[in-house]
């Protein structure tokens, strides 16, 4: 339930040691917030799915199933200084039945990234996760980190632009501008959530 959620998200947010005691109730609030609109969705996919001997003046009591690993931290820069807390939508909802998974499909589930309090989200693809590695430019040798999202295969084309299949794996990558506090990527495929205030 939602008491459930709310107990899990506080213990994975208190695993992520690394975040500062002032940041962590900003993005703590931020993480709980997401969570509430996914037990909302829950509420609401149960209501539509209902067993067909349902009595419908019952409320739905709709559980959100939520797995310690779909709450997780990765670096957004090379000194490891600012992390983002990743939210990945893998959530099950679970009622009189079976538990089903309505934000999960072929090309993966999509996820939410807190960063100093702010959320930001990509409605599609795999588990994210940052890798950092040396500039090839000559002038430089600053590191850069990039953030990883493995997508469905049809989502890129070869190198003779053919489109993939669904099983090859592709990824697109996204990295966090610290000057401007925003991430950048092609298409904006982290972006903004509506959830911000």
């Amino acid at each position: 339930m939602k008491q459930f959620a709310t107990i899990l998200v506080c213990l994975c947010l208190a695993s992520l040691g690394s975040v500062s005691a002032a940041q962590s109730i900003t993005d703590e609030a931020a993480v709980e917030l997401v969570i509430q609109r996914y037990q909302e969705g829950c509420n609401s996919v149960l209501e539509e799915f209902r067993d067909i001997d349902a009595d419908l003046d019952e409320p739905v009591i709709a559980e959100l199933i939520i797995r310690e690993a779909s709450i997780y931290e990765i670096a957004l820069t090379p000194d490891g200084s600012t992390k983002g807390t990743v939210i990945y939508n893998d959530f099950g909802c679970i009622g009189d039945g079976l538990p089903v998974y309505p934000w999960c499909g072929t090309g993966g589930c999509g996820f939410e990234i807190v960063v100093h309090g702010v959320i930001y989200e990509s409605m599609f693809g795999g588990r994210p996760f940052s890798v950092t590695a040396q500039r090839p430019d000559p002038t430089t040798k600053d590191d850069l980190t990039v953030v990883l999202i493995p997508i469905y295969g049809s989502g890129c084309e070869d190198s003779v632009g053919s489109s993939g299949a669904g099983y090859q794996t592709c990824i697109v990558s996204a990295w966090w501008d610290p000057d401007f506090n925003t991430f950048r990527s092609r298409h904006g495929v982290i972006h903004l959530s509506g959830l911000n205030r």
